[in-house]
């Protein structure tokens, strides 16, 4: 599969995360892998996986043990302490809610996403697999035969509408676009008139073109002819 990676100097990417990349570059299903997709101001997956035939799975890594109790998630950190944390299942759907917002944005239609959380170092967790039960994301532990496994995720009712090789790399055109710079300095130009130089904005510059258009045509008109402003006889501009 040919994959894509966004930002990798910026936002590296975790080791699960590599061993994912591997992965999907060594599968030879149809398809594109964009890593650290761009989805607009939204909290985005950690890759989207578009898979010809089958569907668009947003994905997120999920590194360390994670469990529920009484609806609260926990994760047991690095050096043994345990922290509450928010709904998984809740942050990757709303991840694959933002692909599915920003592909419509870009007047793709049936943009149907899959959410998949991805616990790469556990086995199964009979919480975990309980709080799935009742939601719409998509849960896999461990990265054995990865890509296989992600393919097999989707059911039925999110296959109604499978995605044609042909949207693939307009998807990932999409989901690769960096944001805009938003504080660019404005263009300028500069405009000889006489001995004297003005430096106009590009804002402006729609404005000067003509005011200096009209400026020759009236040196051009005047009687006696006349000089074009740069100490050169002749024509002020050419036919």
């Amino acid at each position: 599969m040919h994959v894509i990676k966004n930002d990798n100097n910026t936002n590296p990417m975790t080791l699960s995360e590599l061993e994912a990349l591997a992965q999907f570059e060594a599968s030879d299903r149809k398809g594109q892998v964009v890593f650290h997709p761009w989805v607009g101001p939204s909290p985005a997956p950690h890759c989207v996986v578009l898979l010809e035939g089958l569907t668009r799975i947003a994905v997120i890594y999920l590194d360390g043990d994670h469990w529920v109790e009484d609806g609260q998630w926990y994760r047991r950190n690095d050096d043994g302490t345990v922290t509450s944390i928010d709904d998984v299942l809740q942050r990757c759907w709303k991840a694959a809610m933002a692909v599915r917002s920003w592909l419509n944005k870009e007047k793709r239609i049936k943009s149907y996403v899959v959410a998949v959380a991805v616990f790469p170092t556990m086995e199964p967790d009979d919480s975990i697999l309980a709080a799935a039960a009742s939601r719409s994301t998509r849960v896999q532990f461990g990265m054995a035969d990865h890509v296989e496994r992600l393919a097999a995720l989707p059911g039925e009712q999110d296959l109604q509408h499978p995605l044609q090789g042909r949207y693939i790399p307009d998807d990932a055109e999409a989901l690769s676009r960096q944001p805009a710079a938003t504080a660019a300095e404005p263009e300028t130009a500069s405009l000889d008139i006489g001995d004297e130089r003005v430096v106009i904005h590009a804002e402006a510059a729609h404005f000067h073109f003509h005011f200096h258009f009209h400026f020759h045509l009236t040196i051009v008109a005047a009687p006696n002819g006349g000089g074009n402003g740069d100490g050169n006889d002749g024509d002020a501009c050419s036919p």
